[in-house]
């Protein structure tokens, strides 16, 4: 059995490994040990942009209860226990880090900083799982239903369009510098890596 290693582990796994970049063959030891610190790192930051998200929203109490709720699921600890060789810690966490910076983009429209990091939080969908797809679903169905909602109210959609478009300029650069690269690292590396069993 030969499973592929998950890409973003491929890419921790070459940036710790550069100094053997010629090496022909896979050092498991180093390997595991690259792919035991994230999941539990991404666990660790999903349930702070869960707390970020609902205290921004519906403040304290809530945002440490639903902190508490991320934290203590089942299904979250056994899919983020350390070791874990899936793309869900990596996309899940920025789903919700998208979430959370769009967020405050959008209830904050005369903050453009808020765009740029809701820009640069969903480019980090692409660079670790295939989440960019779901992201990018639920991010035109929202703007649509929102431009549909402010034009049933007859209200000024200016500022929400500019941090829209700020959104996208931000993520369709970070996606046009990334290009290249996944196309020689991905190859070269998330395709090529396989543990032997």
């Amino acid at each position: 059995i030969q499973p592929i290693v998950p890409y973003l582990e491929a890419y921790w796994y070459d940036l710790a490994n550069t100094h053997a970049a010629s090496a022909t063959s896979v050092d498991t030891t180093l390997l595991s040990l690259v792919s035991s610190y994230y999941p539990p790192i991404m666990a660790a930051l999903l349930v702070f942009v869960v707390f970020m998200l609902l205290y921004h929203e519906y403040g304290r109490f809530p945002a440490l209860v639903g902190a508490s709720i991320a934290a203590s699921m089942p299904a979250l600890i056994t899919t983020f226990i350390a070791g874990e060789q899936l793309l869900e810690p990596w996309g899940i966490f920025a789903m919700f880090f998208f979430y959370a910076a769009y967020l405050l983009a959008v209830n904050n429209t005369k903050e453009k900083r808020f765009a740029v990091l809701a820009g640069i939080a969903y480019a980090s969908t692409f660079l670790g799982a295939h989440y960019y797809t779901v992201t990018a679903g639920v991010l035109a169905i929202y703007i649509v239903l929102q431009g549909i909602i402010h034009v049933l109210k007859n209200e000024d959609m200016r500022e929400f369009y500019k941090v829209n478009a700020i959104v996208i300029v931000v993520f369709t650069i970070f996606y046009l510098l990334y290009m290249p690269y996944s196309a020689t690292l991905c190859t070269d590396i998330c395709l090529c890596i396989r543990i032997s069993v």
